[in-house]
């Protein structure tokens, strides 16, 4: 190793050993499928029995999932009858009422439902998906899979070690001629507060607030949504919270939000040929609604998506990585997986929350390998 190499590698091991170290380990924790006789079946944590039942069933079923990034905890959860009396060509007969039965919890999306993937009108509703998950020591991931007669319908929640947002991703793998491909998620931001308790609910965006009885469509300046309630406000009422959601602008052919006083639904529609779209959860913002809007307003400026910052690191990167090539011939593979993954976020036009920084420091390791080596 030449004297180069080496100050340049002390250097770089001092910028990491400098570095903030995260507080708490990612965890994964999934149990399989409960009956209403488990323990915590309900996946709200509380305790007792489902309480999502189909009346009369043999079979009815909850698979909980938690992800922890170390920052918070997500539970998602699926709500299923098996009951083979139930059943109808294959489809299941317990469902939610808006979409299918998988829920988040806790913070704003609907716990017994908060999603739906519709490809030729078809919701996801309608079948029962294979669920798997997985854990490393930076992340952990949920999996979800339906085959519906359209199509192979993959959702991927992903989180990252100490980082307080899930990361979901869609896949759709076509078996027939698509014709639309729609999304819908549902929350109930500040509280549920069900039955006759007065709320007031409201949306923002990046430029403007918007509040109930209203349907709206977005614009391409709009690339997050803040959910919240103006009576459920974490300032006059405390242990409620928002919620929000942040997407690619350049993947939606368009977004619109029926803004209602209980329910506010979202509806993505995509163009029929992308098989791939990506969001970014937030659940539970513990801050009150001012203080949500805020911090929702720094992420994007932090997040720096103008096209010249994004031209600016893809050029950068793929300089780096012309540099890492000649010298890291064992790791090609990931190298060329990093590539990709650059042309996919130049083709996208736009950061998802953390990717830029995720980037980098991929880029920083591999070069810090090489140094000490």
């Amino acid at each position: 190793m030449n004297i180069f190499k080496l100050i340049l590698g002390i250097g770089i091991i001092s910028f990491f050993l400098v570095m903030p170290r995260v507080s708490a380990a990612v965890t994964l924790k999934d149990k399989g499928w409960l009956t209403d006789k488990d323990e915590n079946s309900d996946g709200r944590g509380d305790g007792g029995i489902l309480n999502r039942t189909c009346k009369g069933s043999l079979n009815t079923r909850v698979r909980r999932i938690s992800l922890n990034p170390g920052a918070k905890t997500f539970f998602l959860n699926y709500f299923t009858c098996t009951d083979p009396r139930h059943l109808k060509k294959g489809r299941q007969c317990h469902s939610s009422w808006q979409g299918a039965s998988l829920g988040l919890y806790p913070g704003g999306w609907y716990s017994q439902g908060f999603m739906d993937v519709m490809v030729n009108g078809l919701s996801l509703n309608n079948y029962l998906p294979e669920i798997s998950s997985e854990q490393s020591q930076k992340e952990a991931v949920a999996r979800y899979c339906w085959e519906t007669p359209e199509a192979k319908i993959k959702l991927e929640f992903k989180v990252r070690e100490n980082l307080d947002y899930l990361f979901l991703k869609v896949n759709i793998i076509p078996k027939k001629k698509i014709f639309s491909i729609k999304t819908k998620f549902i929350c109930f931001p500040g509280s549920m507060a069900p039955g006759k308790q007065e709320r007031d609910r409201r949306i923002a965006t990046a430029a403007r607030e918007v509040k109930n009885g209203s349907k709206i469509t977005l614009n391409k300046d709009e690339p997050w949504i803040l959910y919240y309630d103006q009576i459920w406000d974490r300032a006059k009422k405390p242990g409620c919270s928002p919620c929000a959601l942040f997407y690619p602008v350049i993947e939606a052919q368009k977004v619109e939000l029926d803004i209602r006083n209980y329910e506010v639904l979202t509806f993505f529609t995509y163009p029929v040929e992308r098989q791939e779209f990506n969001y970014v959860i937030f659940t539970d913002i513990p801050k009150s609604n001012q203080e949500a809007l805020a911090f929702m307003k720094a992420r994007t400026s932090k997040e720096k998506q103008s096209e010249n910052y994004l031209a600016d690191k893809v050029n950068e990167w793929n300089g780096q990585l012309k540099a890492l090539r000649k010298k890291l011939e064992a790791d090609r593979n990931s190298l060329d997986a990093m590539s990709e993954k650059i042309e996919k976020i130049k083709k996208r036009g736009s950061f998802m929350p953390g990717e830029a920084e995720s980037i980098d420091n991929e880029l920083q390791e591999k070069s810090l390998r090489y140094f000490i080596d």
